[in-house]
């Protein structure tokens, strides 16, 4: 119903915000309404923009899971860093995220969502161009075939 209210006011801005404004039931004064709704569009606009510092580098607008991948020398994955990142913030410590991590007292977390195994085991390997070569693959005839020299590729059995 509130919805309702919201489109017969600003119908194309209704539906770019729906989601992260809270909607009145009444439209009193449809130019508020509207500035209402520009002002909650560009504040979803700049959170979608968010600037991460990391040194002199400014990172923009991507979210927390991959510049905490980005910025982890050990490369660990994002999704799997995320949830100690969000344990990190609710402490009180001084240490910085990778500190605390690594060397803190979050080196004794271990988390059923993102089990400390797999963080500290999974990590995402980036390959120089060179390196790159040797584990490209392409799909030939719906079969994966190495690049190099056009080999079947062959995986473990139970790999899949």
């Amino acid at each position: 119903e509130s919805m309702l209210a919201l489109r017969r006011c600003a119908p194309a801005a209704a539906a770019a915000v729906a989601a992260t404004w809270t909607v009145r039931p009444r439209c009193d004064d449809a130019s508020e309404r509207v500035r209402q709704l520009e002002k909650a569009a560009q504040k979803a606009r700049a959170a979608a923009q968010e600037r991460v510092r990391h040194g002199e580098r400014a990172m923009l607008g991507i979210v927390p899971k991959q510049w905490l991948e980005v910025l982890d020398d050990k490369h660990r994955y994002g999704s799997l860093l995320y949830p100690y990142f969000q344990r990190w913030e609710l402490s009180r410590t001084r240490m910085s995220f990778f500190q605390w991590l690594d060397t803190g007292r979050g080196a004794l977390v271990d988390l059923p969502e993102a089990p400390r195994r797999f963080l500290d085991e999974g990590v995402v390997l980036y390959l120089p161009r060179p390196q790159l070569a040797h584990f490209e693959v392409e799909i030939i005839d719906g079969k994966l075939r190495w690049k190099a020299d056009g080999r079947p590729v062959d995986l473990p059995h139970g790999a899949l």
